[in-house]
């Protein structure tokens, strides 16, 4: 009775294997035959320990990984058995091998790439899960030494399964670090663009540390960027990082999407590239000296209050911080916020006042806790005692959504995860 329970179960697995393999989602073209598709189903169903043909599950899962990788499952499968089963080798014949006749699928993109590994990682896992609880209903029946081999060769699995995570898992904890820093981010893409579309030219093999432009991009990110230089297979000698042998294009596709991940998703890049641009229309607006730029300020004069005398009773001092210069001017505490832009636009950058009406950049009011963007639409005709910049207020101009990105950040908050990234 105890063996006829036991077959049960066994037929059981079997059949819930099966069922899982079938819905997997197709990944050939619609109309496409796959050569040996019969041959792989019935390898890979629930007949694997029968014949002396079949595949073990550690077989099964490195053919999975080259199917999720793009590879058709025949090509796929020969060529691990034709290289001993080693994923690396078997890649390298499968990129070398000339396309078969007739086929004319088109190339896919790193993201797509990416999505692919995941789909087949969580299936994979959902598979092994399945089987763990199957192993776990029927433990109690069974002796402690098949418990063991069990719960070992679930743990097997999921070290198998957690292999191909570790590389993509670092990687988006340097994008991370590097998202402060776009121009490091857009150098990265292109040194990873320039040697897929280039490959075996030595010329875009090696970057010099002393360049000018590696200096002002990927040199200003620290530690960070050498970092993920090395993780796709750069070695550093000397002034030199170096890609040595044949370059490895799935290490590099999963290096340039989870850069692209960042350019796109990540909020700290966006902030910073934001800053950057903050600084440099402030700067090109004050090194202007040409008659139109300063028929601009000359509009915003009329508007600018008188500054009061010093010690004058009912003064407020007003502190602005922009582009990291400071400004202080005294105004009268019934002088309204409008005065304010007027001043800066007059003394400082005829843009300020523009950018501000736009919401472009944001007036952010730091006298008093929390911070508080000031908004034009209500505070701006406002007298300065009402808008609570008296007896003396700080004021910084800054990028727009910069304070609400800082909050973000003193609270705890994170940037998403990439699987959690729609």
């Amino acid at each position: 009775e105890s063996e006829g329970a036991e077959a049960a179960r066994s037929s059981s697995g079997s059949g819930e294997r099966r069922r899982l393999w079938q819905r997997r989602p197709q990944r050939r073209a619609a109309g496409s035959g796959r050569p040996g598709s019969s041959m792989m189903r019935w390898l890979r169903g629930g007949e694997r320990t029968e014949g002396a043909g079949a595949l073990t599950a550690e077989d099964s899962a490195k053919v999975d990984h080259l199917v999720a990788m793009g590879f058709d499952e025949a090509p796929a499968l020969l060529a691990l058995r034709q290289n001993g089963w080693h994923v690396e080798r078997a890649v390298e014949a499968l990129l070398a091998a000339p396309p078969a006749a007739g086929t004319s699928a088109p190339p896919r993109t790193a993201t797509q790439i990416q999505r692919e590994e995941r789909a087949a990682a969580a299936e994979q896992r959902a598979s092994a899960h399945s089987r763990a609880s199957a192993r776990s209903h029927s433990s109690a029946r069974h002796a402690s030494g098949r418990l063991q081999a069990a719960a070992s060769g679930v743990a097997g699995a999921a070290s198998r399964l957690l292999k191909p995570r570790s590389l993509e898992q670092k990687l988006d904890d340097v994008c991370a670090k590097l998202a402060h820093h776009p121009a490091a981010v857009d150098m990265l893409i292109y040194v990873i663009d320039t040697i897929l579309n280039n490959p075996g030219e030595p010329k875009y093999r090696e970057i010099k540390t002393t360049n000018r432009r590696f200096r002002e991009t990927i040199g200003l990110a620290g530690a960070a960027g050498p970092e993920l230089l090395q993780m796709l297979g750069f070695t550093r000698t000397g002034d030199w990082f170096v890609l040595r042998g044949a370059e490895d294009p799935a290490r590099l596709y999963l290096g340039k999407s989870a850069l692209e991940a960042t350019v796109e998703h990540n909020p700290s890049y966006a902030i910073a590239n934001d800053r950057i641009a903050f600084e440099k229309a402030l700067k090109a607006s004050k090194d202007s000296a040409d008659r139109e730029e300063a028929a601009r300020r000359e509009e915003f004069a009329p508007k600018v209050p008188v500054e009061p005398e010093l010690g004058k009773a009912g003064t407020t001092r007003i502190t602005v911080f922009c582009g990291g210069d400071v400004l202080q001017r005294r105004f009268n505490s019934d002088d309204i916020v409008d005065s304010i832009l007027a001043w800066l636009g007059a003394s400082y950058s005829s843009i300020v006042p523009g950018r501000l009406e736009r919401a472009e950049w944001e007036l952010v009011d730091k006298t008093l806790y929390p911070k508080r963007v000031v908004n034009l639409d209500e505070d701006r005709y406002k007298t300065l005692h009402a808008a609570k910049m008296w007896p003396s207020a700080e004021l910084t101009v800054q990028a727009a959504g910069t304070l609400a990105h800082e909050e973000l950040q003193e609270a705890g908050g994170g940037v998403p995860a990439s699987d959690d990234v729609p």
